[in-house]
């Protein structure tokens, strides 16, 4: 008996201490375990944290490239356009510098690309180059034509030619541009003439119209009161030419608008009482429905002709029309631009010399291309290895003499290679220096009569010794 209570207490310990080491064991086992899921967290952790930050260094490089784009497209685009803006109008100096302002301010009041408004300075300044004379005359005008657009709803050309088309029909200067535009305005807002039907109808009978005495209110109110009645554009400005050359003929001129004024010329045809066919045979066919329709709205054409004059009516619509979000969307935009044109104002120097510092290596790369021309056809074993190195030593040294000569003869420039001079203009570096270099080389011809020599010049070719 007391021999099984001794075994059974001997099993016992010993399972005991085999289950201790066998929880000791899983117990080391997962510190082991858990230490190397920290590790491995660790680790991935720390991968995905390295990635994102060259995914947001990438991003930023990215959007740094992206900014200095879009400044130097901008940029060159707007210089383009005051380019071709000096090249028509002849523009110079502290004027242009005036002008370029101008157009800077006028693109952010208004919410126009610069580009666009550079070109309407140039549009203006070519049909009216008389403003030229005028300091501000450009400017005044065309922000006048900025302002129609803005009014009427309508293309910035479109503008341009219905506000200074009139004024050169009228022979008037930029003084009247803003009378003009108002009337212009005005006139769309009383009467079923849109700016640009009145624009069409005016070139066809504007200047008859100022030839006779007609004021530019009282063409706009008489080209209104027939469009009320279904004749527009440009068969409303023939109508009114037509009717206004024939009144001014009629008996004897006793009724010319030149003469007694366009109101007083319409009473008293009014009071004639003409019957339809006297009035065909006075007038003419074609011009019945015009004669019939303006004698029985004398009334409502001088109505309108007071409307329409002394008015700020262009200002009042363009402030109805530019109080969108889209509008001033336009002008952050515009404002935006603006600043990345004067940055790459301030750049534009440095671009230049690095532009320049490219254009040096590509004519020293010509030079070596003209140098391998000149070796076409001759046997390598004719030229030696130092002769064909102080070929292209002595035409760099050339290269590097003349550009430095060039620099010189310029004004100093801000530039982010100091010691790179510009490109002379007359190309003066190219591949005829090196091969006038190896003209005047005496070399003397070296037979090569083993692979190995050939080799060596391989090798010495390729690394320079």
């Amino acid at each position: 008996m007391s021999n099984k209570v001794s075994f059974t207490i001997q099993f016992k310990d010993k399972f005991s201490a085999t289950a201790k080491k066998l929880n000791r064991s899983l117990d080391t086992a997962k510190r082991k375990t858990d230490k190397l899921n920290k590790s491995i967290s660790g680790k991935l952790t720390g991968g995905f944290n390295s990635l994102n930050k060259e995914a947001v260094r990438a991003a930023k490089g990215i959007a740094i490239f992206a900014t200095a784009w879009k400044t130097i497209t901008a940029g060159a685009g707007f210089q383009d356009a005051i380019a071709e803006l000096q090249a028509i109008t002849g523009t110079e100096g502290a004027a242009l510098k005036k002008m370029t302002e101008d157009i800077l301010i006028s693109s952010k009041k208004y919410g126009i690309s610069q580009d666009l408004v550079a070109q309407a300075f140039t549009q203006v300044a070519s049909a009216k180059s008389e403003l030229l004379d005028t300091e501000g005359g450009v400017a005044t005008v065309t922000n006048q034509a900025l302002l129609l657009s803005k009014a009427a709803g309508i293309e910035l050309p479109d503008a341009i030619r219905a506000s200074v088309g009139a004024l050169n029909q009228w022979g008037l200067g930029a003084d009247q541009a803003g009378r003009f535009v108002n009337v212009l305005a005005a006139g769309a807002k009383v009467g079923a003439s849109t700016v640009g039907d009145t624009a069409l109808a005016l070139k066809n009978a504007g200047s008859v119209a100022a030839q006779f005495g007609v004021s530019f209110e009282e063409a706009n109110a008489m080209i209104q009161v027939l469009a009320k009645n279904e004749i527009k554009g440009a068969e409303a400005g023939t109508a009114l030419r037509g009717t206004l050359s024939k009144l001014e003929k009629f008996m004897g001129g006793r009724f010319a608008p030149s003469r007694v004024g366009m109101i007083k010329s319409l009473e008293m045809l009014e009071k004639l009482g003409l019957s339809n066919a006297q009035v065909i045979k006075e007038f003419g066919l074609e011009n019945l429905r015009s004669v019939l329709v303006l004698r029985r709205n004398i009334p409502l054409v001088k109505e309108w002709t007071d409307e329409i004059s002394g008015t700020d009516q262009a200002l009042v619509q363009a402030t109805l029309r530019m109080d969108t979000f889209n509008t001033k969307v336009s002008i952050l935009g515009t404002r935006i631009k603006g600043m990345a044109i004067k940055a790459f104002g301030a750049i534009e120097p440095m671009l230049n010399n690095l532009i320049d510092s490219i254009n040096v290596l590509l004519n020293l790369l010509d030079g070596v291309g003209a140098a391998f021309s000149y070796l076409d056809g001759k046997k390598f074993s004719e030229v030696s290895f130092a002769g064909f190195k102080d070929a292209f030593s002595s035409a760099f040294s050339n290269n590097e003499k003349t550009a430095d000569t060039a620099n010189k003869a310029q004004s100093p420039t801000f530039s982010m290679f100091p010691q790179t001079a510009p490109v002379p203009q007359s190309g003066a570096v190219s591949g005829s220096i090196v091969v006038e270099a190896m003209e005047g080389m005496k070399v003397k011809s070296t037979k090569m009569n083993s692979d190995t020599n050939w080799l060596n010049i391989g090798l010495n070719a390729a690394y320079g010794n």
